[in-house]
Parts: structure tokens; sequence; C-alpha cells
């Protein structure tokens, strides 16, 4: 989690309550090597921080799948077109080892 603050004060430095709810809000999720943390047809409903591991965001075309981009420790991912449209997800988020990761639900409630 200081990771995660630390992340987000290089943009805005943060006050005590701001600090309370990102701990409150973000919830720690840990994955094994290969999870699939995203499945193309769903709808993306949170976005990521990865606090260690790596992800790879791809879609599968003709039967191929097709690698769009990596995400390491330190960065944010999602789906994007999905969040903020919330239209199911062509793509798919597939852990490259084991990641843990902090996730924030699009709705304020904290669960899925």
């Amino acid at each position: 989690m200081d990771k995660l603050l630390a992340c987000i004060e290089k943009f805005q430095p943060l006050d005590s309550e701001t600090i309370l709810a990102v701990r409150d809000h973000f919830i720690m999720e840990t994955y094994p090597k290969n999870a699939t943390i995203l499945e193309a047809g769903q709808v993306c409903t949170k976005v990521f921080y990865i606090e260690s591991g790596f992800v790879r965001r791809f879609y599968i075309h003709d039967g191929t799948d097709r690698t769009i981009w990596f995400y390491g420790s330190n960065q944010m991912a999602t789906s994007m077109p999905s969040f903020f449209q919330q239209n199911p997800s062509y793509e798919y988020l597939q852990t490259c080892e084991k990641t843990i990761i902090y996730s924030l639900f699009r709705e304020d409630e904290g669960t899925p």
C-alpha cells in the first residue's frame, strides 16, 4: 500500500483524509502466474495498481493472441474502453508471474 500511496503522491500531495480513503477503497489481491484478471467479453469494473509482478494485455485475432502492452511494478492497468464505457472488453489481462495488485472498483462500493 505504501508504494501505491507514493505513486499517487508523485502527481498530487495527499492529505490524511485522502490517504485513509485510498487505504479503505483499494483492495489487495494476489494472483499466481498465468492468472486471468480480465477476460474478453467481461465488463471491466476495476483499475489495478501493480505493486509487484507483471501483467500482459492482449486480444485474440483469428485464433492468435496479440500482445498490446506489458505492465510492471508500480504501474496502473485496466481495459480503458471497457472500464470507462462499461462495455464488454475485447481484451484480456493476464499475469506473467506471481503478481500483487491493489484494485479499485469503478463504483464506490469497494465490492463487485
